[in-house]
């Protein structure tokens, strides 16, 4: 029970990374927080709690963020997770 519970959160936070890869998004927190976290158009990501999915949020900014201050080419193509690489 807690297993599937577990597995839900996780693959709901996944899920919430990919829409910011897949939209490719750099912004403040707080604003994507509040559009992709707070008012998701997803019903059943609404079942996970918000801190979790604010956590994916953090790391995929952490993500950019990084690339940015190394120089990198921040316009580099981010990859989606995926069960494998959780």
């Amino acid at each position: 029970m807690q297993i599937k519970k577990l597995n839900k959160f996780f693959g709901d936070a996944r899920k919430t990374y990919n829409i910011c890869v897949e939209k490719n998004l750099f912004d403040k927190f707080n604003i994507l927080r509040d559009k992709y976290v707070t008012n998701v158009e997803y019903d059943y990501l609404k079942e996970t709690p918000k801190d979790i999915r604010a956590f994916a949020l953090k790391e995929y900014l952490a993500g950019k963020k990084s690339n940015i201050t190394q120089k990198r080419d921040y316009r580099s193509k981010y990859k989606y997770k995926s069960k494998k690489n959780d």
